[in-house]
């Protein structure tokens, strides 16, 4: 775990460092590239631990679950819906917490854990996504009648 951390850290500081020690915006080359290369810790280290934990063998059983469709358990449609409807809840969260990150990391967090911890069969995870998207419907319904137009982008609100 150690190994993980001070990898993961160890290559995304030395990207960013380098990128702010330059002295230009960061949107600018080369520094975006540097900072894009920076977000590749964690998964670099991922990869290189994998292998010095497992060998070959580690890295071809990681490789084969990250494209291997198969292991997903549930109906593809059902999966894809609960996602739309999660990310539906997360933006939502995020936008009226006054932006906060944690409040809406916490939910993901959570409703992750409840998943992991409370297994369901197929027909309960279909329940599961709709009751999700009845209360992304509610969530938009009690926006809409709060603060009408909240859901426009100030680009396409009336006066903008």
């Amino acid at each position: 775990m150690l190994g993980f951390f001070t990898i993961a850290h160890g290559w995304t500081w030395l990207m960013w460092s380098v990128a702010l020690l330059l002295g230009r915006d960061v949107r600018s080359f080369p520094s975006i590239v540097l900072v894009a290369l920076g977000r590749l810790g964690p998964p670099l280290a991922g990869i290189v631990m994998t292998r010095v934990s497992y060998g070959r063998g580690g890295l071809r059983d990681l490789w084969r679950r990250v494209v291997d469709l198969t292991r997903i358990r549930s109906d593809p449609l059902e999966f894809l819906f609960a996602i739309v409807m999660t990310t539906a809840l997360i933006t939502w969260i995020y936008n009226n917490t006054r932006r906060s990150v944690l409040a809406a990391t916490l939910f993901h967090f959570v409703n992750n854990l409840t998943g992991e911890i409370v297994r369901t069969s197929g027909a309960v995870a279909w329940y599961r996504a709709g009751l999700a998207a009845g209360v992304v419907l509610m969530v938009i319904a009690m926006t809409e009648r709060s603060n009408p137009g909240a859901h426009l982008t100030a680009a396409s609100r009336p006066g903008c």
